[in-house]
């Protein structure tokens, strides 16, 4: 097994069982007996991110030497290809915390440029301003769609954005 889909993936079966056991504190149905109830589509999804997330813990056969496989290669982009989803989960962490402290476009701003950062290969000063320029457009049409037209109230945070 892959180091680098096993550890992922169980700790969102981990944050998926805990995320399912709150959904029997979810009101129960009131209006007809057809009613499904609150907690339907939500148990829904998490079992199939359950589901998705056991199938990619599931190994896949390769045409490769088992014998390579079984050497540790500790090569830096190994240990940073290991090391990126934890920097994600992170980050969506680090999201949820200071939401309401930094606001909605400061927040999903920084956080659409560290994922993107995370996710690109070689880094460089343009690459860096390009995704600046789209995680700006992006937040702004956000806030423009949020705000506008679905009267959404969005967190201000310090800077009053």
């Amino acid at each position: 097994m892959r180091l680098n889909n096993v550890i992922p993936s169980t700790v969102i079966i981990l944050f998926s069982i805990v995320f399912f056991i709150e959904t029997f504190h979810f009101p129960e149905k009131t209006s007809s007996s057809h009613d499904v109830g609150t907690a339907f589509w939500p148990r829904i999804l998490i079992i199939l991110i359950i589901i998705s997330s056991i199938i990619l813990m599931i190994p896949k056969k390769r045409k490769e030497n088992p014998e390579k496989d079984s050497k540790i290669e500790l090569s830096f982009a190994r240990i940073l290809n290991f090391i990126k989803p934890l920097i994600g989960i992170m980050s969506f962490l680090g999201f949820v915390v200071l939401f309401n402290t930094l606001g909605f476009v400061i927040s999903v701003f920084l956080l659409f440029v560290i994922l993107s950062v995370i996710m690109h290969q070689g880094m460089n000063l343009k690459k860096l301003s390009i995704i600046s320029i789209q995680a700006l457009i992006t937040v702004s049409i956000a806030y423009f769609l949020f705000k506008s037209l679905l009267n959404v109230g969005l967190p201000r945070g310090v800077f009053f954005f």
